[in-house]
């Protein structure tokens, strides 16, 4: 009687393995995919003028005259929203007008200005204010808002997460399986951590220009020319999510090793001579 009792134990217990495996598997491709597409969006901010993207920014460069200018960028891209221009600019539609640029950092702030009035068909006044704002956007991308963290960090997460993965399905007690384990550990690692210096730091410079607190509670800072620089909090979430994401990624996957290691020591069979307990030790190492 105690051996189908022990059997249905045993199966129950693969059971509950299997579950497990397979929850974890999923949340690891879960965690993966969310890290990647949240870690790109965090770059994408303001590189065209579709919604998703266009909220995306660091901050915000407002000149407002008789005309409206709103300068957002983001790491890359940078785009301007124009509203009430005298004409000839406004010509026939007196609406909206927007434009956008997929990497401010690629041209100076005279060919940008040059882009966006022959884009806009500005005339003189409204050109000057861009004029303007856009040395002072250029200005905080290149010396307050690093693009080099963020961009290496989703690399790192890509190669070292499919690193750690491989290495998951196969082991060897070979020095080159050991050492690639550990290449790949360090990159994660580093990952993790240039994902918090792009959320921590992105946000503590916004913090220094404008203060802290929610970004509906912070009073705009005020440049020369009539300048203002505001933000908004969705990119700083992004920012969060990603980061939280790559760090529950690696964690999970050192969960996977543990187990793995922890099923390799079950599976392990006992030696007939424990006086080569020693011996034994030594070729596995």
């Amino acid at each position: 009687m105690a051996k189908p009792e022990r059997t249905n134990i045993q199966g129950r217990s693969r059971r509950t393995k299997r579950l497990s495996r397979l929850v974890l598997a999923l949340l690891t491709t879960s965690a993966f995919i969310a890290a990647v597409v949240l870690g790109a969006f965090v770059l994408v901010g303001c590189v065209s003028t579709s919604r998703a993207t266009s909220d995306l920014f660091l901050a915000e460069l407002h000149v407002n005259k008789t005309y409206d200018i709103r300068l957002r960028f983001g790491y890359f891209g940078g785009c301007v929203l124009m509203t009430g221009l005298p004409p000839p600019a406004a010509g026939a539609d007196s609406g909206a007008q927007s434009y956008c640029v997929v990497n401010m950092r690629a041209s100076s702030a005279d060919d940008l200005s040059q882009e966006f009035r022959e884009k806009l068909g500005l005339s003189d006044s409204p050109q000057a204010a861009l004029a303007a704002a856009l040395a002072a956007a250029k200005h905080l991308q290149a010396d307050v808002f690093a693009w080099e963290p963020p961009l290496v960090a989703v690399l790192l997460v890509v190669v070292s997460s499919l690193m750690l993965v491989v290495a998951l399905t196969a082991a060897s007690p070979r020095r080159r399986y050991k050492a690639t384990l550990l290449v790949s550990a360090l990159l994660g690692g580093l990952a993790v951590a240039l994902a918090l210096t792009t959320d921590i730091g992105s946000r503590q410079a916004a913090n220094a220009l404008l203060g802290g607190g929610a970004a509906a509670t912070v009073a705009p800072l005020v440049l020369g020319d009539g300048i203002l620089v505001q933000r908004t909090d969705l990119q700083y979430v992004v920012q969060d999510a990603s980061a939280a994401c790559t760090i529950l990624l690696y964690v999970i996957l050192g969960v996977l090793f543990v187990r793995r290691t922890a099923d390799d020591d079950n599976n392990r069979k006992p030696l007939a001579f424990p006086q080569f307990a020693f011996f034994a030790n030594g070729v596995h190492s």
